[in-house]
């Protein structure tokens, strides 16, 4: 072989191989940057991940406080109010000489809460009232929400116990568009129109004693702690009313078993709370700690607990269960 044809021999030796060798770097290069690459794309898919689980952790958050937007509402007038209303009546008629007895006869309705042959608030619905000689529109309302020209709160007459020489008095405690007022009637005997004809009593410490009543927030009767349930806050008042229920599934609906009934009660009994009606086989005592509550019903000896998330869920979980939770605590009878 000619030295000529050996050098080009190796000469393209030479060129195959530095061919190869820029082939392998370019392939490796090639490789590390799809290496490399890929990493990048890990943060992006990451990123998405948080923010689901930050969306999902967000409204898990929102639905288990919905239950913070549920309030007692407030009124005008409720049970409390209507307790130191009482409180105040006995004393008012104390300060008399001789003392004077005034008798409720709403909301605690009794058989003879008759004022000269008239029965309130039954007589309502005679549509038979007239103020400063003007026929209006007149009921009770245990709210005192404006429903009519005057809404009754509570009603008192001295009738029951008067002497034969006395006057009698009949008073309407009521809320004329929003305002306290006191009317008074001493009328003892028919009337042309038919009508019991009131005017605002002159008396300036009935009047003050009631609307201060109706103006300041309504005062605890009974010293009981607040619970707090996925924050809202319910008194003694709706637990107890919510105890009753889950007791009494049957208690449909509370306002007509415990609100309105003037039988029913929530007491302090023994040094412990009660609510009940006559029925006394339903009539609970209960206790309450954040996380649960404690019934006993006395006549049986009976005792369950049961959490709040539980009382919750069957009492107090749906809109139309909370309004008659919160109306029944905010009308029934307190002792």
């Amino acid at each position: 072989m000619s030295k000529r044809i050996w050098l080009g021999v190796v000469a393209l030796s030479s060129a195959v191989l530095l061919s190869a060798c820029g082939s392998q770097n370019a392939t490796s290069q090639s490789t590390s940057q799809s290496t490399t690459s890929k990493p990048a794309q890990n943060p992006t898919k990451t990123k998405g991940t948080l923010a689901n689980k930050t969306a999902s952790s967000t409204k898990s958050t929102k639905t288990t406080g919905a239950m913070a937007d549920v309030k007692l509402p407030q009124v005008a007038w409720d049970n409390q109010k209507q307790v130191a209303l009482d409180r105040f009546m006995d004393n008012w008629g104390r300060s008399f000489s001789p003392a004077q007895v005034y008798d409720n006869f709403y909301p605690a309705t009794k058989a003879t809460s008759n004022y000269m042959g008239y029965k309130f608030p039954d007589d309502f619905s005679q549509n038979n009232i007239a103020v400063n000689n003007q026929h209006v529109s007149a009921n009770v309302s245990p709210t005192g929400a404006d429903k009519y020209d005057y809404n009754v709160v509570a009603i008192y007459s001295d009738y029951l116990t008067l002497q034969s020489r006395d006057v009698a008095h009949l008073y309407f405690m009521t809320l004329h568009h929003g305002q306290p007022v006191v009317l008074v009637t001493e009328q003892n005997e028919g009337m042309p129109d038919h009508l019991l004809h009131f005017t605002p009593t002159a008396n300036q410490e009935l009047i003050n004693g009631f609307a201060k009543l109706v103006k300041e927030p309504s005062q605890p009767i009974h010293k009981q702690p607040e619970l707090t349930y996925q924050g809202t806050k319910l008194d003694y008042r709706q637990i107890g009313v919510m105890a009753y229920k889950y007791a009494n599934p049957d208690a449909t609906p509370l306002v007509k078993y415990l609100g309105t009934n003037p039988l029913a009660s929530l007491d302090v009994v023994n040094g412990k709370l009660h609510i009940g009606t006559r029925e006394t086989e339903k009539a609970i005592e209960y206790s309450y700690d954040q996380h649960s509550v404690h019934l006993t019903w006395p006549d049986s000896g009976k005792t369950a607990t049961v959490s709040v998330a539980d009382l919750v869920k069957a009492t107090y979980h749906t809109a139309a269960q909370q309004t008659d939770v919160n109306t029944t605590a905010q009308t029934m009878p307190l002792s």
